[in-house]
């Protein structure tokens, strides 16, 4: 069966999730809380428990929003989407926890009114599958556009007491209200062995497009330039799922490791994606803190790194770090302007004046939030956009400065 994907805009908005919470469950495993002007949601639990909260406390405005989407789609539009939503089990295979907690959003939606929303523009209740085309998106369609995502890691000398130094801006479909509802979900299973994990985020969706766990491991997503699929082949676990159990999953001794293991039983991908994995350096290793995979249609390799320094647009590279033939020329100018600026000792300011270099604000797209994260010092600094007569990209903002220990604080 051919099965379309649906319009880039259509996915871009559906992420436009309001933070504006239903009244809480005093019983449920969550809460919304602010660092300074932050909005973070943290839940604990089973999955099915993180999801529900989730849910009851977000739920809510997570219809309505999509609601307001679906009206604005046209015809066409809502045709598609209830197309694909129909078709959404013989494409997605999602990993068993991450079926569990969607399955737990789901519920809480419907435990915060009693009963399931109605979706007017479909003249129908919120459905399962509607949740689950959300956590699917980057199976849908590849985020950086002509916009693009940017990041860099450094170590050693170059990145002074610090150790490792890595960052990244998220460049997307700009919106008011995307801009406005983004949030740092932060995940503590109760199981034995897994990792507390923090995604920059929209309510609803779980997967990693840029997260880190309690140990320091990073992973960050950025679109590539491999081949793709024009049309599914089999069932695929969305990446950023794959990720989200990672996180969960690896130390920094054995991400890397644990990374190349899980990519390579998602592949083949039906887009092009890069997959950063940074972490502390542990034992005296002498290996690079980053690995960049390259997952695509035709499977797993890796981009280079160099000795103290690893840079990350869009586009692959050679062995001698020349770019691909296809690279567009707005990722390899990023490229030369990261690599221009980093090739000194790096500091908080160089990491901020570096992202800002190549930050995206044009209309309808940018650079929605920007993180520099120190792994070895436990702390990191994030800056999320804003909306001022128009988007104002991430690292022109002020950003705050978070510990690891504030950040993964335990739940009372």
């Amino acid at each position: 069966m051919r099965i379309k994907y649906l319009p880039r805009h259509l996915f871009a908005v559906m992420l436009l999730l309001s933070l504006r919470a239903s009244a809480a469950d005093p019983t449920a495993n969550g809460r919304i809380e602010r660092i300074e002007s932050l909005r973070v949601l943290r839940v604990w639990g089973t999955p099915r428990e993180m999801g529900f909260a989730h849910g009851r406390l977000l739920g809510a405005a997570l219809v309505r929003l999509l609601n307001e989407v679906l009206s604005r789609s046209g015809e066409k539009g809502r045709r598609e989407y209830e197309e694909f939503r129909s078709q959404v089990g013989e494409v997605v295979r999602l990993p068993t926890a991450a079926r569990e907690e969607i399955e737990g959003i789901f519920e809480g939606v419907k435990a915060a009114d009693g009963s399931l929303p109605q979706v007017d523009a479909v003249q129908r209740p919120l459905t399962l599958e509607d949740l689950i085309v959300h956590n699917a998106a980057d199976l849908i369609r590849a985020f950086g556009g002509s916009f693009g995502c940017s990041g860099f890691t450094v170590w050693g000398a170059r990145a002074g007491e610090a150790g490792v130094i890595t960052a990244r801006n998220f460049d997307f479909e700009a919106f008011r209200g995307m801009v406005e509802a983004q949030l740092v979900l932060v995940r503590q299973p109760a199981a034995a062995g897994r990792h507390a994990v923090a995604t920059i985020t929209w309510p609803g969706y779980i997967g990693a497009f840029t997260g880190i766990n309690d140990a320091g491991v990073c992973t960050f997503m950025h679109d590539g330039t491999g081949e793709r699929l024009r049309t599914p082949e089999d069932k695929y676990t969305p990446m950023a799922l794959v990720l989200t159990e990672l996180l969960e999953t690896s130390a920094a001794g054995d991400a890397h490791e644990r990374a190349a293991t899980l990519l390579k039983k998602a592949t083949p991908y039906p887009f092009s994606y890069l997959v950063r994995v940074a972490t502390p350096r542990v034992g005296g290793k002498v290996e690079p803190p980053e690995r960049v995979f390259r997952v695509d249609a035709l499977g797993l390799s890796e981009n280079p790194a160099r000795d103290a320094m690893c840079i990350t647009t869009n586009h692959y590279l050679s062995a001698a770090f020349e770019p691909a033939a296809n690279a567009g020329s707005w990722s390899r100018e990023r490229y030369s302007r990261l690599q221009k600026r980093l090739d000194q000792a790096v500091t908080s300011h160089a990491a901020w004046e570096a992202l800002a270099s190549v930050a995206s604000g044009s209309d309808g797209g940018g650079t929605l939030h920007s993180v520099v994260i120190y792994p070895e010092l436990r702390r990191l600094e994030l800056a999320l956009a804003g909306w001022d007569d128009g988007l104002v990209p991430a690292p022109k903002r002020a950003p705050l400065a978070l510990e690891f220990k504030q950040l993964f604080a335990k739940p009372e």
